[in-house]
């Protein structure tokens, strides 16, 4: 989880004392040696060159937040330089003193402490000097370390070859995008939302690709035009959705009207009982078929489909969505709002400090419940985005945008933590995952 680059000039330098801290329960404002990530971790290793040219290594748990290593053998040559790696166990079940906990986050950094001199030295190998606590600044390196964030499951998203490509399609309801969903074998995966972003063309001007909210199906877009399918499981005989479950929405993500916008995502909310579960350590295969009625054969129509990544738009197109009416601390996961009515739940919530728009160093959340009409659950720091540790004022904009994945990590399609369980397409590194051009 992190790698720290020591240099020593003039001399070689044996560092036989180091202290590694986790340093995110205290940037999230939970005070010095904070106990608050501990139980995620069950063991903290430090590997590191030694004088003999092997590699060592060292471990042990927590106390606080922090782990103190002594009588190592960390060795950095005479104007040269070394690195110590840092690596940690994370518990994939209940263990004692707690149990792993999912969206909880992990920064790993190294720690002095200039009033007892007693979490770090190293000793000069000509001079014998000795170099402690108050030789050695480290809170720079600390602020640069990556942040993980704790899960209990993960799924590896990607392109089926059988998905379908090329030309001489017959417009008309056929399979459009297949692709596959590995599962890590630690948990199973559930699925509960997925958009889906369609680019089309309309050569002959017949509006084919218009959206139909009516529901008429005169050659244009509607819910019924969209059904997904687990080949792996029920094949084609039982689609995942209805059609109640899919929402339209134009370019700019906000939800297309009848017969005058251009339909550009699909957005497949799966009901509550209807999730898709994908055991741990599988492998299913999904495909969604596309009623393409109305496209023009002889004027060479063509669409593409891919599941993309958050943000599906840039920070400057988030869309008007509340108001906070509270201070929000760094450590809330509850956001007080004027109303709730404009979120959904998988959207992505923007901290508009400065009521001039989303920006792009503004705190994004993940929207993971809406416990009622005045407030939105979340999971805070999204998209690596940072918490202001000072809190939020009453009055600020909460703009929103709709998520391109909605999941759960725990096994069970019953939500019962949801700041615990929920996740967005965020710690999915495969997206977006592209589908081929389809021509008519």
């Amino acid at each position: 989880v992190s790698k720290h680059r020591f240099d020593a000039s003039d001399e070689a330098f044996v560092v036989d004392r180091l202290t590694v801290t986790e340093e995110e329960a205290e940037d999230d404002g939970n005070g010095t040696d904070s106990n608050a990530y501990a139980n995620n971790i069950s063991k903290v290793t430090i590997s590191f060159p030694m004088s003999d040219g092997t590699t060592g290594s060292a471990s042990g748990a927590l106390t606080g937040n922090e782990r103190t290593f002594e009588a190592i053998d960390f060795f950095i040559g005479k104007d040269d330089h070394a690195e110590v790696t840092t690596s940690v166990d994370v518990s994939v079940s209940d263990r004692s003193g707690g149990s792993a906990t999912s969206n909880e986050e992990i920064r790993m950094g190294l720690s002095v402490d200039t009033s007892l001199d007693d979490q770090f030295r190293a000793r000069g190998q000509s001079s014998g000097e000795t170099l402690d606590d108050d030789d050695v600044t480290v809170s720079t390196a600390n602020d640069g370390m990556d942040v993980f964030p704790v899960r209990e499951t993960r799924p590896t998203i990607s392109l089926s070859a059988s998905s379908p490509s090329g030309s001489g399609f017959v417009p008309g309801d056929q399979e459009v995008f297949r692709f596959n969903i590995a599962v890590h074998s630690n948990e199973d995966f559930v699925l509960e939302e997925v958009l889906f972003k369609l680019s089309s063309t309309d050569n002959s001007a017949s509006s084919w690709n218009l959206c139909d909210q009516g529901g008429v199906g005169a050659g244009e877009i509607a819910e019924s035009d969209f059904d997904l399918y687990n080949l792996s499981t029920t094949g084609t005989t039982t689609a995942l959705d209805e059609d109640a479950d899919w929402t339209l929405l134009t370019s700019d993500a906000t939800e297309c009207t009848d017969s005058t916008d251009l339909t550009s995502h699909a957005l497949l909310e799966l009901g509550t009982g209807d999730e898709e579960t994908i055991p741990a350590g599988a492998t299913h295969t999904l495909a969604l078929y596309f009623d393409s009625t109305g496209a023009s054969s002889a004027d060479d129509d063509s669409v593409q489909f891919e599941i993309p990544t958050d943000p599906i738009l840039s920070s400057a197109s988030f869309l008007a969505g509340s108001d906070l009416t509270g201070a929000l601390a760094a450590t809330a996961t509850t956001v007080p709002v004027t109303s709730s009515s404009a979120f959904s739940i998988g959207d992505i919530a923007c901290m508009d400090t400065a009521d001039d728009g989303c920006g792009t160093a503004d705190e994004k959340m993940l929207v993971v419940a809406i416990p009622d009409g005045t407030s939105l659950s979340v999971v805070r720091g999204y998209l690596d985005t940072a918490i202001d540790p000072a809190g939020n004022a009453a009055t600020d904009d909460v703009d929103r945008l709709p998520g391109s994945l909605l999941w759960q990590d725990d096994g069970s399609t019953i939500v019962t933590t949801a700041t615990e369980e929920r996740w967005g397409s965020h710690l999915i590194d495969d997206l977006p995952v592209t589908g081929n051009p389809l021509g008519f």
